[in-house]
């Protein structure tokens, strides 16, 4: 991940609010056992991609930790997709049969529904160790949302595969949640295209209820694991605004929408880029909070508010006010802020930057600001939830650092039952001409 901007995150101070911790939220938990090499590899390829705070390899359960959660889970708040792996070894013969190797889909079918049940259920503790090594939580049953539940089957194999199993495929789309199939290749290939949690777990479930509809008429692309189904899959979605319209698909004869992708929507694919390329910042602001996470604090509750914007919602107005405001710091502009809102989860995120003064006015001020936007939402809105407070001090020092100073905190509307008249008036003239925009792969 390239990085915008110099953030040295061993030299400044990282404050949080005091009344950000009154929750449990996020306990403390111990590492499972590793398993096999492939399991250990493809965590450390999620956590290249996804950021490693949210990626974990090998959760247990049981009062002994006996028992295993998954192969490798990702994870931000209610949003959880569970990989189970399949590895053939390289050193088998090239010449024997995968068949026997292919089998084991329907077990790890069934693994995976006994991992929903488990985070369904949560009988008991789920341990949680992420892939920065940080002892997270065990996993509550607030976490868990069953339109937000996804289960992924990976195939790692050198050898060329036969074809999938007919009813065993099937099965997996008579599931009560999305499981899909994918050659590990093929799934390399997906995250270029879909590479933030949110962006995935939405893919997964719209292909999910595409292919319960289309697999009957269509089932040998999927069997066929040399079909390139899933680039055709994924250009298919993204050339239809995050839709698979049945009637665009059916009037295919080759369903190779692949080449029309690449070709057609070359210059939009390529603008596209660019634009993601600067919304990186949001994912170096999410891995700084999550390598300073302390366990009595609420990093983890900030950075994964910002992880569950998609890509494209990080590379709109959010990347650019964050990258603007810190080149301001960086020219000594005293002070910047805007709020912005996560339609995915009804929050407002308040962004505050400051260049000099001291830690405790800034604390206070980062605080207030956050006040003051929650007083205006629940004025002109009526407004229930919360605002996350997110606030930037550049020292008056040079130190080298993008900013030296971090102070996070959360304001809840249920924590205020009549708002300061004072306070509303200042909000008023804070806030307001907010516009939210529909978020588009490609906007005209």
């Amino acid at each position: 991940m390239k990085g915008i901007f110099t953030i040295d995150t061993t030299h400044f101070t990282f404050v949080v609010s005091a009344s950000v911790t009154a929750g449990d939220r996020d306990r403390q938990g111990k590492r499972g056992i590793l398993n096999n090499s492939s399991e250990r590899l493809f965590a450390e390829l999620l956590g290249e991609n996804y950021l490693k705070g949210f990626v974990f390899h090998s959760p247990r359960h049981g009062n002994k930790l006996e028992y295993e959660a998954g192969d490798v889970v990702l994870w931000i708040r209610t949003q959880i997709i569970v990989f189970e792996i399949m590895w053939r070894d390289f050193n088998l013969s090239k010449s024997s049969s995968t068949k026997s190797f292919l089998k084991a889909i329907g077990e790890k079918r069934k693994q995976l529904e006994k991992d929903y049940n488990l985070f369904s259920t949560v009988p008991e503790q789920i341990k949680m160790k992420n892939e920065i090594g940080e002892l997270v939580s065990e996993f509550s049953k607030q976490n868990f949302y069953h339109d937000n539940f996804s289960g992924v089957i990976i195939i790692d194999s050198e050898q060329k595969l036969e074809k999938l199993n007919y009813l065993t495929y099937k099965k997996t789309l008579e599931s009560e949640f999305p499981i899909s199939i994918f050659t590990k290749s093929d799934f390399l290939f997906l995250i270029s295209e879909a590479d933030t949690i949110p962006d995935l777990t939405y893919y997964l479930h719209d292909r999910f209820d595409f292919l319960k509809m289309v697999f009957e008429n269509n089932f040998n692309l999927f069997l066929n694991t040399d079909s390139e189904i899933e680039k055709n899959l994924i250009a298919f979605y993204k050339m239809n605004d995050y839709q698979f319209p049945i009637d665009k698909w059916e009037a295919s004869e080759d369903k190779n929408f692949w080449n029309g992708y690449s070709t057609t929507f070359a210059y939009k694919i390529k603008r596209r880029d660019e634009e993601n390329a600067e919304s990186f910042i949001v994912d170096q602001i999410i891995d700084v909070l999550r390598n300073n996470n302390e366990p009595n604090n609420s990093s983890i509750l900030h950075a994964s508010e910002l992880a569950m914007f998609t890509r494209r919602s990080r590379a709109g107005k959010l990347s650019k006010k964050i990258a603007d405001a810190l080149k301001k710091l960086l020219e000594h502009k005293k002070l910047r802020y805007f709020a912005i809102y996560n339609q995915t989860t009804e929050c407002w995120l308040l962004f505050y930057f400051q260049y000099g003064g001291n830690d405790d006015s800034f604390n206070q001020s980062v605080q207030y600001y956050t006040k003051l936007k929650l007083f205006y939402e629940m004025n002109h809105n009526n407004y229930h939830y919360s605002v996350f407070g997110y606030g930037f001090r550049k020292s008056n020092v040079e130190t080298g650092n993008t900013f030296d100073q971090v102070f996070l905190c959360i304001e809840d509307a249920t924590n205020y039952k009549e708002l300061n008249i004072q306070e509303l008036k200042n909000a008023n003239v804070l806030f307001g001409n907010i516009s939210i925009n529909e978020v588009m792969e490609f906007p005209d």
